[in-house]
C-alpha cells in the first residue's frame, strides 16, 4: 500500500503561523514546541501568500477520506497572533464540512482584547468582529491552555512578569465571554507537580470549568518527546513531572467517580464528571511505536503533510 493512503485518521491539525520562526506571547517553561523538532527546519513562511493551498486541499481530503471528524487550528506559536491566517484556513476548510473545528490558544491576546481593554476600544471591537466571523466560518470550539484555575498561579507559568503587571488572565471572564459568543469552550490543562497533580485538583478544575461555562476539560501530564531539543525546557519538565503514583491515582479515581463514555482512537478516555466532559490524555501520544495506531495528519504552511509532531520523516506529501 502507498504510504500516502490511510484507512483511519484520528486527528487533523493545521499549523497556523511560521513553524520555523514561531511567535508566541506566553512564556511557558514546559513549551511543547521548543521540545519537538517537527517543522523547525521548514522554509520560513510570510503569511497567507506563502501557504500551499493546493496541498491543504490534499490534507483535507486525506482527513475526510480517513473519516476524521474534527480539525484543530494550532501552531508552534500562538495561533491568535496570526488572525488573518486563522480566518484564511477556516475559509478553505469550509467545503469539507468537518463537524467540529477547534482553535487552540493560551488565551492571553483574547483576554487582553475581550476583557482587559475598555469596551469602546477599537481593538476590542475588532476582536469581537473577528470572532463572529470565525463563528460564521465554522469554528465551533475554543480550547484554552492552562495549568491551574487560580489566575495568579497560572500566570506565573504563562505570563512574563512585565505582562502580569499589565493584566492577569482570569479564565472565568474569558470563558464566559466566549460562551456568550456561541463557542464551546474546552480547558486544556497540563498537569504538573505543585499545580494540578492529584484527582482532588482535577475535580476542583472541573468544578471551576462548570461555574465558568466551559463544557469540556482535558487533562494531560506534562511530558517530553523521545528526542528533546531544548535542555532548559527538559530540566523544567523533569522538575515538574507528576510523582510516580499520581497518574494511576487520577485514572483510578476518575473511573470510580465519573461515568465512562468512550475511548478516542488515539487512546484518550472520555468521562462525565459532574456534568462536564473530562478527557484523560497525553502530551506526546506518538512517542514510541505508533504503527498500530490510527493516523494523525498535520498540515504545515509550506505544504508538507506530516504524521508526527516529532519526526519530519513521518510524511505523506
Amino acid at each position: 500500500m502507498s504510504p500516502n493512503v490511510v484507512s483511519e485518521v484520528c486527528s487533523f491539525s493545521v499549523c497556523v503561523g511560521d513553524p520555523a520562526r514561531p511567535r508566541c506571547d506566553a512564556t511557558c517553561p514546559m513549551c511543547c514546541s521548543k521540545m519537538s523538532s517537527a517543522g523547525t527546519n521548514d522554509e520560513p513562511t510570510h503569511g497567507v501568500k506563502d501557504i500551499d493551498a493546493i496541498n491543504l486541499s490534499h490534507a483535507c481530503s486525506l482527513a475526510r477520506n480517513g473519516r476524521c471528524q474534527s480539525v484543530v487550528l494550532t501552531g508552534k506559536g500562538e495561533p491568535t497572533i496570526d488572525r488573518d491566517e486563522v480566518e484564511w484556513y477556516l475559509e478553505r476548510l469550509q467545503p469539507y464540512d468537518f463537524p467540529t473545528v477547534d482553535l487552540q490558544t493560551n488565551g492571553i491576546s483574547l483576554y487582553r482584547d475581550l476583557v482587559a481593554l475598555p469596551e469602546d476600544h477599537a481593538a476590542r471591537r475588532a476582536a469581537l468582529v473577528w470572532l463572529y466571523r470565525l463563528r460564521d466560518l465554522g469554528l465551533t470550539t475554543v480550547a484554552i491552555s492552562l495549568v491551574h484555575w487560580d489566575p495568579i498561579l497560572n500566570a506565573t507559568v504563562y505570563q512574563a512578569k512585565e505582562r502580569r503587571d499589565q493584566f492577569v488572565v482570569r479564565h472565568g471572564q474569558l470563558v464566559g465571554m466566549l460562551a456568550k459568543l456561541g463557542f464551546t469552550v474546552r480547558l486544556s490543562c497540563v498537569m504538573m507537580k505543585g499545580f494540578v497533580d492529584r484527582f482532588s485538583a482535577v475535580g476542583t478544575l472541573v468544578w471551576h470549568a462548570k461555574q465558568w461555562g466551559a463544557r469540556q476539560v482535558t487533562v494531560r501530564p506534562v511530558g517530553m518527546p523521545s528526542v528533546v531539543r531544548d535542555p532548559d525546557v527538559q530540566a523544567f519538565v523533569r522538575s515538574r513531572e507528576l510523582d510516580p503514583g499520581a497518574l494511576p491515582q487520577i485514572c483510578e479515581l476518575t473511573k470510580a467517580n465519573a461515568k465512562y463514555w468512550r475511548t478516542l482512537p488515539h487512546g484518550a478516555r472520555l468521562y462525565d464528571l459532574d456534568g462536564v466532559s473530562l478527557c484523560l490524555s497525553d502530551c506526546f501520544p506518538d512517542n514510541g511505536d505508533i504503527s498500530d495506531r490510527p493516523t494523525q495528519i498535520i498540515f504545515w504552511p509550506n505544504g508538507r503533510i506530516g504524521g508526527s509532531w516529532q519526526f519530519d520523516g513521518f510524511s505523506f506529501l
